[in-house]
């Protein structure tokens, strides 16, 4: 091979990996983009959804699911975003700025989401615990010394009863 197919070949290496760099930064660019548009979107689906279930239009747990969904995508948004190299320096500010924006909504819809389960769900985050002591035996069964009617653990039988059946005709 003679040197100047040595260097038309080496100029060709070179012209050739100057446009693979550059097709790379305008997918990033592109890729850039697009994540903004899916973060926008998940975040109108965010609020569409807190707006109607604060009017009484969706059903809780359509509601509570539709949330979580939204804060899984918007986090790995994120992710996405954080990994993207951007050939322009000056939109790396506007990168930062989103994952921040991003974690705020995500924050946020955990809060809507705690609000449903709040509302409908488990009025208790914690556990109501009972002391040894009022443990009588502890075999297939477990028996203790407690009156269910004074703890908390009825609260969704005496809901029931009190917002539902008693309304039935002969229920009582």
């Amino acid at each position: 091979m003679s040197v100047i197919s040595q260097k038309f070949a080496l100029i060709n290496c070179l012209l050739m990996l100057t446009l693979l760099i550059a097709c790379s930064r305008s997918t990033s660019n592109e890729d850039f983009k697009k994540e903004k548009r899916n973060v926008s979107s998940w975040s109108a689906t965010a609020q569409i959804v807190g707006n109607a279930w604060i009017q009484g239009n969706l059903p809780n747990q359509y509601a509570q699911q539709t949330l979580h969904k939204t804060q899984i995508e918007l986090l790995k948004a994120r992710e996405k975003i954080s990994k993207i190299q951007l050939s322009n320096n000056a939109n790396q500010p506007q990168q930062l700025l989103l994952i921040a924006k991003i974690l705020q909504i995500a924050n946020q819809t955990e809060e809507i989401s705690q609000a449903i389960a709040q509302k409908w769900g488990a009025k208790h985050s914690q556990p109501w615990r009972i002391p040894w002591s009022k443990v009588l035996d502890v075999g297939i069964d477990v028996d203790i010394d407690v009156e269910a009617e004074e703890t908390p653990a009825l609260a969704y039988e005496k809901w029931l009863r009190d917002r539902i059946i008693k309304k039935i005709p002969g229920a009582e």
